[in-house]
């Protein structure tokens, strides 16, 4: 029977984890953008949408604690396999310049801000997924395996 280390990747071999950090991050900057131009348009502000900003204020949280997870999720467990700890700093930078936009008052300072914080996470997700590819390459070439080091069947007796 093969345990659970054997049977799933460990999440550092997951690249579909930082593919989805760079999509939330990318749908976070598509909705910075898009509430810029329509606040920039004020018939149709006025008009049609007036209170729309508020209306999607729950999708910015949304966005923001999504990309919080699935950071932690791929970045951690990656920076501690293949033991690069950039992404992990700049994720950390562009969560908190992203926390610190939403906080300010100013339109067109949130919107600079938000786009900021949003290239640091693509950005950590971009080389966290390097940093995998570049420790995978280099443990296949000398003969070495990402797999756990666990008990199995041959070694346990």
């Amino acid at each position: 029977m093969q345990s659970r280390c054997e049977s799933e990747p460990p999440v550092a071999d997951r690249p579909w984890l930082d593919r989805l950090g760079i999509g939330v991050s990318l749908a976070c900057a598509v909705h910075c953008m898009a509430a810029a131009l329509l606040a920039a348009a004020p018939a149709f502000a006025a008009g049609a949408a007036p209170h729309l900003g508020e209306r999607l204020e729950w999708l910015e949280g949304a966005l923001l604690w999504m990309a919080l997870g699935v950071g932690i999720a791929a970045l951690l467990p990656a920076a501690r396999d293949h033991r690069n700890f950039w992404p992990i700093g700049l994720f950390t930078m562009g969560m908190g310049v992203l926390g610190f936009a939403r906080l300010l008052d100013a339109p067109g300072a949130e919107t600079v801000g938000t786009v900021s914080g949003v290239a640091l996470v693509a950005t950590a997700h971009v080389l966290n997924l390097r940093a995998h590819a570049h420790g995978k390459s280099h443990a296949h070439a000398h003969g070495k395996s990402h797999a756990h080091a666990g008990p199995t069947a041959s070694n346990a007796a």
